[in-house]
């Protein structure tokens, strides 16, 4: 048997009270930093709690997603490009992963979108990806 979860409808006057909370990490290899991870997302607050949990969910998934990428992927491609940049008598600078995510004022049809940038500097080369994600303020469901 299915339940239905039910979930308190937002009310016109309630608009997100986002904020933002920036955590940054330190790789160290051989006690030098070789890695720097920095995560900024918004935790949500002032709706009916199951939308604030949906979008709290969404945000934190987002940044557990990301430290395991630095933590399994890039960390050991950082600690193994800076010790054979040790071995050749060069420095490099530390390589860098920087997760950003905004929201954009909620609009009339109460939906709130949330834009996301994962920029890394790897190598001297600097790659961007972003993406936008809509969410209903009514249930905290992604809108399609």
């Amino acid at each position: 048997m299915k339940r239905k979860r039910r979930t308190r409808p937002c009310r016109a006057e309630e608009t997100p009270e986002l904020t933002m909370t920036v955590e940054t990490r330190e790789f160290l290899h051989e006690g030098m930093v070789v890695l720097t991870a920095e995560y900024g997302v918004p935790s949500a607050g002032g709706l009916a709690p199951p939308v604030t949990a949906r979008l709290n969910r969404y945000c934190g998934a987002l940044v557990r997603e990301c430290a395991r990428y630095a933590e399994k992927t890039l960390y050991p491609l950082a600690a193994r490009t800076h010790a054979a940049a040790l071995e050749e008598g060069r420095l490099l600078p530390p390589f860098r992963l920087c997760l950003r995510c905004a929201a954009d004022p909620p609009d009339r049809e109460k939906s709130l979108t949330l834009r996301t940038e994962l920029t890394e500097q790897l190598h001297g080369e600097t790659v961007t990806l972003r993406r936008e994600d809509t969410f209903s303020l009514r249930d905290g469901w992604p809108l399609l």
